[in-house]
């Protein structure tokens, strides 16, 4: 689903005469890593307080298949496992909710924190973990803010990726 998403958008961009990379600001310097270690931070800190208010079963949809995988699959599965979540889904979906998306809000003058609000539900929907919608929606919220306040894809893809990298290792290790 997310693949064919960026392809379509890639295809809609490029049909357009545009340069991919100037028109979704999609490079990463040294400023988007620092960015993405500071909002990763604070995204832990505010994911811990609300695990407190809204506790999430540990056994839930994509634990249980990460539980599955760790315990029957080869190693070389979870390598490429690894790599799709931790490195193509963050880039893809940041392209698709805080590129693509955005930017379609943003020609038609929509306010930011709408676009923020909008992109963030959106990215929480497409996961279909609704057990998980508040803490994905958090975390769009915190991608969506690192993308406001730098103007850079590359700032939330960062994040994203630091993100999807912890809580993989996390559950490897503790599956494992």
């Amino acid at each position: 689903m997310e693949s064919s998403l960026l392809v379509y958008i890639l295809i809609v961009i490029k049909r357009n005469n545009a340069d991919i990379r100037s028109e979704l600001k999609i490079s990463i310097k040294r400023i988007d890593i620092i960015w993405g270690v500071v909002a990763y931070l604070a995204m832990a800190l505010t994911t811990i307080g609300l695990n407190y208010l809204l506790p999430i079963p540990l056994e839930f949809g994509f634990t249980l298949v990460m539980k599955y995988l760790t315990t029957n699959s080869h190693i070389l599965t979870l390598f490429f496992l690894f790599i799709y979540i931790c490195l193509l889904a963050p880039i893809i979906e940041e392209v698709v909710f805080r590129g693509y998306v955005w930017k379609i809000f943003e020609t038609k003058k929509v306010n930011k924190y709408l676009i923020l609000i909008v992109t963030s539900i959106l990215f929480a929907a497409i996961h279909l973990e609704f057990q998980m919608f508040p803490l994905l929606f958090l975390s769009g919220i915190i991608f969506g803010l690192v993308r406001m306040y730098t103007n850079r894809l590359g700032a939330s893809i960062v994040v994203h990726m630091i993100s999807n990298i912890i809580a993989i290792v996390s559950m490897v290790v503790f599956y494992s």
